[in-house]
């Protein structure tokens, strides 16, 4: 997932934020490299699974999935659709952006 965020965000104009799922601080060289060519990153975790460090390679608050749980899980019910997709639909709520996705990581376009 590191070298793909990475990869992608060599390419100009493909996104403006990278949100990383996730909480572990073996991400940290990958997201200061993404910042380092431009882009912006947000990072969406679980409150108990998150590093602290990575608050220095963070543009945004955190978005915290506890606090989203219900909703998650009720647009995964309602559309019957991976859970990844629910995230998006919550999180573009959240950072009001849009989403679009890139093989295995998610990417932001066009922020509103």
């Amino acid at each position: 997932m590191a070298v793909e965020m990475v990869f992608w965000s060599t390419i100009p104009n493909i996104f403006d934020v990278v949100v990383m799922v996730g909480g572990d601080k073996d991400f940290i060289p990958a997201l200061e490299k993404v910042r380092m060519l431009g882009k912006k990153v947000a990072i969406c975790s679980i409150k108990n699974s998150f590093n602290k460090d990575l608050l220095q390679s963070c543009d945004f608050d955190v978005v915290w999935m506890d606090d989203w749980l219900n909703d998650l899980f009720v647009a995964h019910r309602l559309h019957n659709s991976p859970i990844a997709i629910s995230d998006a639909n919550v999180l573009s709520k959240v950072l009001k952006v849009k989403f679009m996705h890139c093989n295995r990581i998610m990417c932001l376009y066009d922020s509103l």
